[in-house]
């Protein structure tokens, strides 16, 4: 089913993952596995020719081949939870389009909170070498995870977009953070590998999600996100 931001609702709870230099946020959604849910797949204005940035290799669960797209989302009304995957290399000066039309799904949908999952390179010795941070934005903690601090930059096109979104319209948000490294292409590593394991046992606590990691295991991502995110801005949370 292929649908556009005004034919579609979110839940209230909404979970982004994106391509980030892992690919461990949207490889670690991929692996949803709820008997319950319901898949769709979005197309945004811009992107029609978007490929997949991770796929399954000949030995992926059979109960999730063909849920994979460049732009998914998982909806799992059992548990008043959407994932919103954007499973696509997008190009960091395009970053905002795609940034605006999921805010446009969040807004539409009326969602009350939304938590980002993101693997970024950065320095975690100087903020107590954590394996995984939280930073709310206009909301509580839902975690006991460290914080980053309000000065740290960060350079990534998308990411840097959806604060700046979700600052503008004040959405109730959080920022789920593991420090990593560029992912080469191909299966996930040992690092990658850890990092969606992580993911998954944080929302499987907050929100009760089920995951199969074999079928995380058995995606094959293609490579680089994009030249443009060398130039992507500083924003500062």
């Amino acid at each position: 089913m292929i649908l556009y931001a005004h034919d579609m609702l979110l839940e209230k709870t909404v979970i982004v993952a994106y391509t980030d230099i892992e690919a461990g946020g949207s490889r670690a959604l991929l692996a949803l596995d709820e008997e319950n849910a319901e898949y769709k797949t979005l197309t945004i204005d811009y992107f029609n020719d978007a490929s997949k940035a991770s796929f399954p290799d000949e030995s992926c669960p059979a109960s999730a081949v063909g849920r994979f797209q460049p732009f998914q989302v998982i909806n799992c009304s059992h548990r008043q939870v959407s994932c919103v995957i954007l499973n696509a290399v997008i190009p960091g000066r395009q970053c905002h389009l795609a940034a605006d039309f999921i805010m446009e799904l969040i807004a539409e949908s009326s969602v009350e909170r939304v938590v980002i999952l993101s693997v970024l390179h950065f320095d975690s010795s100087l903020y107590g070498s954590q394996n995984i941070y939280e930073y709310p934005l206009s909301a509580s903690k839902l975690t006991a995870y460290s914080s980053l601090p309000d000065t740290m930059p960060f350079v990534d096109s998308f990411l840097a977009m959806m604060i700046q979104m979700m600052k503008v319209e004040g959405v109730a948000t959080n920022l789920l953070i593991i420090p990593g490294y560029r992912a080469k292409e191909g299966l996930a590593g040992h690092s990658t590998v850890t990092s969606i394991s992580q993911f998954h046992g944080t929302l499987g606590q907050l929100f009760g999600l089920k995951f199969n990691i074999d079928i995380s295991k058995h995606l094959m991502y293609k490579g680089n996100n994009d030249a443009d995110d060398d130039l992507a801005p500083f924003i500062y949370l």
